[in-house]
């Protein structure tokens, strides 16, 4: 009982540590929705959930129904993407 008792502030330590640094990601990063990644992308929107749900392209759901992506995740995807279609030549970064 005693070991449980001093791992319980760990967990809350390891809990306070992610939630800084997946806010500290959101702070420098804009948020983009689904018509923005289209737009930039150049994929169409049943791509782009394969994508999602394979783990290639990283979303966040605030809402049961919306998708929010950060751009630099989008950027990393299209950095790292082996599809040939994505706009790469137009991407300045």
């Amino acid at each position: 009982m005693h070991k449980f008792v001093d791992f319980i502030p760990l967990l809350f330590y390891i809990r306070a540590y992610f939630y800084m640094t997946t806010n500290h990601q959101a702070m420098y990063s804009k948020t983009l929705t689904m018509k923005d990644v289209v737009a930039i992308t150049g994929l169409s929107r049943p791509t782009l959930y394969q994508f999602i749900r394979s783990g290639e392209l990283i979303c966040y759901r605030p809402s049961k129904r919306k998708y929010a992506f950060l751009e630099s995740d989008v950027n990393q995807f299209i950095l790292n993407s082996r599809v040939k279609s994505i706009r790469k030549e137009e991407y300045d970064g």
